[in-house]
């Protein structure tokens, strides 16, 4: 399994290197069934971690029998701005979140709609 997870990690970084701006990836997903891997990888910036919308990962690699069979990939820039963030006061995100979700842990993340600026904002995991 190291095997597999240091291969994937190997190509996701060679690929996006270069290209990601300010974000550095992350390994945030190892699925392990039977002799098949998934190794998911995200973007954080500035070590804010970033989400993307629709769930995806930044990349992802599955592995079978020692062979890559599936592979996606969101190529992104991404370059931190000098502008602050508004945060809505941890108190009253957290007073939100009790209400919808049960046991729910708060922290910050980028949001990424695709566009050409990205959201940052509380979510509960």
């Amino acid at each position: 399994m190291l095997e597999a997870v240091a291969g994937a990690q190997r190509l996701a970084f060679t690929l996006l290197r270069d290209v990601s701006g300010d974000a550095e990836l992350y390994l945030s997903e190892i699925d392990n069934s039977n002799k098949r891997f998934t190794v998911s990888f995200d973007y954080a910036v500035g070590g804010t971690p970033l989400r993307f919308s629709d769930g995806s990962h930044a990349a992802t690699v599955t592995i079978e029998d020692q062979t890559i069979t599936e592979f996606s990939l969101h190529c992104r820039s991404y370059t931190l701005s000098d502008s602050p963030a508004l945060l809505l006061p941890i108190r009253q995100a957290a007073a939100i979140a009790d209400s919808q979700y049960l046991s729910a842990e708060l922290h910050v993340c980028y949001d990424e709609h695709g566009a050409d600026t990205v959201g940052v904002g509380w979510f509960a995991d």
